[in-house]
């Protein structure tokens, strides 16, 4: 039996985040989440620039990624900030940062300088492209790195090469980050010695669509927005009642004759086209053909109860709108609500179960700034010493509207 500690994973862990928009962020919220105490370090007049995406400076982009954290804003390029920004990294376990190559290095703040004052951090830089090579000093968002990564092909019909879709690139660097951040610290348990962890979206992405490398190198085969839908046998339709519903058959040969029960069409079974998962992936187009007329005959509702019945993977295809309605989503507790005097925000929980560990979500996305006393208070500052700090311009006032709000 698993006993609950009552304690998260990352308790005691202090992080330095210099990040904005998703991919620092999300790797930041995620090491939140378990328990780490993050210091976001924010410009002073505007903040990460998510937070502008919206009425004042509390937009749903930006509380999408900055739960349970702190918020110092700081002009680190002034030598006065620059000296608060080190002496954090004296005291932290890690530091993270999604700014373009060279940046840090430019502020005084870069992993040589950091490290060799603490040398136990974790110094973890999220990039475009990595830092060095040809393209180091390219900019690169979140759609720069799906298209260069491989994945926006396999998202994108050739006729219509418009991105759609969540920012995956930035999302999965951020994961990726802060999966690198967990593991150097456990080797500093060992060793004792911190360490320099880097990702990119390129590696990232490139990393998450890695069977179509491998199929590639085997088998020279190319893959595109419908290789995995028509191997995997993945199909979509529309219902009678306008919704729509997907199926992922994949290769057990239960669930194709589970579906060909459900729509009552077991002779599907002896048709030469599809009599094997090869047959059927061949064919794809040709049985779609077959299927899409019979689901516009049912509501979804009753295909979902027929493909329970017989045993078919199947689900509905939510919209965000139908998703917080289902008692599943609502069993989860996937819906995590935030009251601050800045707003109300709605997130969705980590996705981690940690039974022995549990995770909690006391702590709302921060106002800007709204940590500046308490984190400079216990660098030793004094009430003196902030109050000029504040005039100069280093750090901000608590909660400042944004400009021409």
């Amino acid at each position: 039996m698993t006993s609950n500690t009552g304690q998260r994973p990352l308790e005691g862990f202090t992080i330095v985040e210099m990040g904005n928009f998703i991919a620092g962020p999300y790797a930041g919220m995620l090491l939140a989440d378990l328990g780490a105490e993050v210091i976001k370090v924010e410009e002073v007049k505007s903040g990460d620039p998510f937070r502008a995406w919206g009425k004042g400076l509390y937009s749903p982009a930006f509380c999408a990624f900055n739960r349970g954290k702190k918020s110092l804003t700081l002009d680190v390029r002034q030598e006065r900030g620059r000296d608060v920004l080190l002496r954090l990294a004296d005291e932290a376990d890690a530091l993270i940062e999604n700014f373009r190559p060279g940046v840090m290095a430019r502020l005084g703040a870069d992993y040589e300088t950091v490290s060799a004052r603490n040398p136990r951090i974790v110094y973890c830089s999220l990039s475009g492209f990595g830092q060095s090579g040809p393209y180091r000093d390219r900019p690169s968002y979140d759609t720069v790195g799906q298209a260069m990564g491989g994945l926006l092909a396999l998202l994108t019909d050739s006729d219509d090469p418009r991105p759609r879709g969540p920012a995956l690139a930035d999302s999965l660097t951020g994961l990726f980050g802060a999966f690198g951040v967990l593991s150097a610290l456990m080797a500093r348990e060992r060793t004792g010695a911190g360490q320099k962890v880097e990702t990119s979206q390129l590696e990232s992405v490139a990393a998450f669509v890695g069977e179509t490398l491998t199929f590639y190198e085997a088998q020279g085969m190319v893959s595109n927005a419908w290789t995995r839908p028509r191997l995997a046998q993945v199909y979509g339709f529309d219902t009678t009642d306008g919704k729509q519903l997907a199926i992922h058959l994949s290769s057990p040969p239960k669930f194709w004759e589970g579906l060909t029960d459900a729509v009552g069409r077991p002779d599907l079974r002896d048709d030469p086209r599809f009599v094997d998962r090869n047959a059927r992936a061949e064919h794809y187009n040709e049985l779609y053909e077959e299927l899409a007329p019979l689901f516009k005959q049912r509501t979804r509702d009753e295909w979902l109860a027929l493909f329970e019945q017989h045993d078919v993977p199947g689900a509905p295809a939510y919209r965000v709108n139908e998703l917080v309605e289902d008692p599943q989503f609502a069993h989860q507790g996937i819906r995590i609500e935030h009251s601050h005097p800045e707003g109300d925000s709605v997130t969705a929980k980590n996705p981690l179960n940690l039974l022995g560990t549990p995770l909690t979500y006391d702590v709302p996305p921060p106002g800007l700034g709204e940590h500046n006393e308490e984190v400079l208070s216990r660098l030793g500052l004094t009430a003196d010493e902030i109050a000029t700090l504040r005039q100069e311009g280093v750090i901000g006032e608590r909660g400042l509207a944004a400009p021409g709000s």
